[in-house]
């Protein structure tokens, strides 16, 4: 037997690679790749050329000694660019509605040519619901410097007007109205669904469900810039805040 089974586990191990990974690179199954490693079999000459001339290494120091890693470390890298390797993560392409799209989405939201012409931002994600971009255009959800600020992108997961409903709370996302999209903190209380911006300024808005169209909410947010980090002490100032302007709504 030859050392080929022990090198190529090694270059695996080295590379950060699984066995179905490395089998599809080189059009094996897992189950060959794993007996060539194990020992119980050895691989046919063309699969020792296209090895071996992926690594540009020679056909002696792959099968007639176990090789060192710091050998392995010097091989090619373009393992990573290789259009045959089996990621580990989904990759989900997503329907992005940017600033120019505002006034257009509400009209055409349930047209799937109109769908598939928007922008698409690509993220890895294994959720196997449907989900939108937005891209952030107004200053809204931003509270003296804290929070989104345009440019800013925040990515929802679709929900049923039925489960906001079901759901007493808050979460934080974005509706799609008749004639506009609201990018919010969305308040549930006895089947009344309040919409609250985190300036202090914009006043809350009421909608009945009849009036969803659609409803987003937001499970990433991706930020122009790097926002700053509120210390514990501002976090309390900013609930408390909160507290009190939902105290005034209700006693007007």
């Amino acid at each position: 037997m030859t050392y080929f089974g022990k090198n190529i586990k090694k270059i695996r191990g080295v590379k950060n690679l699984s066995q179905q990974a490395f089998a599809d690179l080189f059009d094996l199954k897992r189950g060959t790749l794993g007996a060539y490693e194990e020992g119980r079999s050895e691989p046919k000459i063309e699969t020792l050329l296209k090895i071996t001339k992926h690594f540009q290494i020679t056909l002696e120091d792959i099968l007639t000694r176990e090789m060192k890693v710091n050998e392995l470390l010097q091989f090619k890298d373009d393992l990573l660019f290789q259009s045959k390797i089996s990621w580990e993560e989904n990759f989900t392409s997503i329907p992005c509605i940017t600033k120019s799209q505002l006034k257009n989405y509400p009209s055409y939201f349930g047209k799937a040519h109109y769908i598939k012409d928007l922008p698409t931002i690509t993220i890895p994600s294994n959720s196997s619901k449907e989900m939108r971009a937005l891209v952030i255009s107004s200053l809204e959800m931003n509270n003296y410097g804290q929070g989104f600020s345009p440019k800013d992108i925040v990515i929802g997961e679709e929900m049923s007007v039925e489960n906001i409903l079901k759901k007493e709370g808050e979460f934080l996302g974005f509706v799609v109205l008749e004639d506009e999209i609201l990018f919010r903190n969305i308040l549930v209380q006895e089947e009344k669904v309040m919409l609250r911006a985190f300036h202090p300024s914009v006043d809350d808005v009421e909608i009945e469900k009849d009036q969803i169209l659609e409803v987003w909410k937001v499970i990433h947010a991706f930020y122009h810039k790097l926002p700053e980090i509120q210390s514990p002490f501002e976090n309390k100032l900013s609930i408390l805040e909160n507290e009190l302007k939902a105290l005034k709504q209700k006693l007007k």
